[in-house]
């Protein structure tokens, strides 16, 4: 979880980009005295976030991308909203960054390799679904 102050948040990235305390903190907006840097670096929380920024870089990033999908979307609406051709070539756009997100989220189906075997269903109308999926009601009617 992020740091709540910006700056420190700043030097926890430095750090977990390898920076010296001091490098990190002078990056990050304070001043570059080694003695406050080496004791910020060694607040705990500061430790947890710089182990939690390297985990996160070796595993690829984060998988919670629901927010930045929904995100993406909205802003959809919002460029078809416009009714331009530009906002439909911007929402074309989002949607497919969208898509493509959406394929590195962790469980995403992926075709069975068998899948262009099997045939596909017809539509089925009210009275067959009914007596395929719910046979007791289509008994009592």
């Amino acid at each position: 979880m992020e740091l709540p102050d910006g700056r420190l948040e700043a030097m926890a990235q430095g750090l977990a980009l390898g920076l010296t305390a001091a490098g990190a903190s002078e990056a990050a907006g304070f001043n570059g005295h080694g003695k406050d840097a080496r004791r910020r670096a060694d607040v705990p929380a500061m430790q947890a976030r710089v182990a939690e920024i390297k985990l996160r870089r070796e595993a690829g990033g984060t998988a919670d991308l629901a927010p930045v999908i929904d995100r993406l979307v909205a802003a959809s609406d919002k460029a078809v909203a416009l009714g331009t051709a530009a906002g439909m070539v911007a929402a074309r756009g989002f949607l497919v960054d969208a898509a493509r997100l959406k394929g590195l989220l962790p469980g995403a189906p992926k075709p069975s390799q068998y899948s262009k075997f099997v045939p596909s269903e017809p539509p089925m109308d009210d009275d067959a679904w009914v007596a395929r999926f719910a046979p007791d009601l289509a008994n009592t009617a």
